[in-house]
């Protein structure tokens, strides 16, 4: 594995601050994963026992850019990093379990181990660890010794390796809806499919409208994310395939296939976010465009762009 040098050189900075503090600091998830999969990623997901806002405020010291904190979340990120490229940002979160008072509601947490905080996370490939000394220590060494240094108490290298997406509580999907944009999004990066369980649950969330728990806000993030992945129409294809994208309403159903077309073909643009906003304008409706589109709070420029 080799790791950009702007990238190591923080992470060096990073766990020197964890270790004069007598801390250790876990990578969990993203990175994790997306070396598996050979797949170039700066999610470096930071997690420690304890209070993350004031190991944040350490860690700024030595790595000055904007933080911020999100007390409700006991989470801090750093971000506009300079010196460090591609690493524009670290996120860095406390060990900590969830709780969500209804479903679709933003969860109420609180601090707790970190075998806890592996078990609460959404799937099996998202909830691998490792302390971020060995990451480091991997650097330029072969992929072995990476899996060799994996936390993976709950199987996600099995299902990595057999190319399935694993949802870790029969309510997640209920919980966090958005988490079903994310499995589509993973399907694709792993070339695979859905557990037959996790497929079944999706399914049943859908039929029991969980979608309606999102803010509109919500999902057009969601849809920004499947727009940068790098392959978008292979993601759109994959929410339309488990019957997601056309719960949405974002376009008249029977311009589906042209819509798919053009998600694959004509959102790489400089500005693919719109691309992909204007596909589905183009196969809608007045009533879909004052229903649906001006709930995502695009403005008067959007409309007006559209409308030429």
């Amino acid at each position: 594995m080799r790791v950009p040098d702007g990238v190591k050189r923080a992470l060096i900075l990073v766990n020197q601050v964890a270790t004069e503090q007598g801390v250790t600091l876990m990578l969990v998830g993203g990175v994790i994963r997306d070396t598996l999969l050979d797949f170039e990623s700066l999610d470096y997901d930071l997690v420690i026992e304890g209070n993350a806002i004031q190991f944040a405020e350490s860690v700024h010291q030595v790595l000055p850019g904007k933080l911020e904190e999100f007390k409700s979340f006991i989470t801090a990120k750093i971000l506009g990093l300079s010196g460090y490229e591609p690493l524009e940002d670290i996120d860095i979160a406390s060990a900590r379990r969830e709780q969500y008072p209804h479903p679709g509601a933003l969860p109420i947490v609180e601090l707790a181990p970190f075998s806890e905080d592996l078990k609460r996370r959404d799937f099996t490939i998202n909830a691998m660890a490792m302390s971020l000394g060995d990451y480091i220590e991997c650097d330029g060494r072969a992929l072995d010794l990476f899996r060799s240094k994996i936390i993976d108490p709950l199987g996600g290298l099995k299902d990595l390796a057999d190319r399935q997406i694993r949802i870790l509580h029969p309510l997640s999907f209920m919980d966090d809806p958005t988490r079903l944009f994310r499995a589509c999004r993973y399907v694709v990066r792993v070339q695979g499919s859905l557990e037959s369980e996790t497929a079944r649950l999706f399914k049943a969330a859908l039929e029991q409208n969980a979608l309606l728990a999102i803010s509109d806000i919500r999902v057009l993030n969601e849809l920004k994310r499947c727009v940068h992945e790098p392959d978008p129409g292979a993601s759109f294809r994959a929410l339309r395939d488990y019957g997601l994208l056309g719960r949405l309403e974002l376009y008249k159903i029977e311009h589906e296939e042209a819509v798919l077309k053009a998600l694959a073909s004509e959102s790489r643009g400089p500005d693919p976010v719109e691309d992909m906003l204007a596909i589905f304008y183009r196969y809608s409706d007045e009533s879909l465009r004052e229903n649906r589109f001006r709930k995502f709070g695009l403005g008067k420029k959007f409309f007006k762009r559209m409308a030429i």
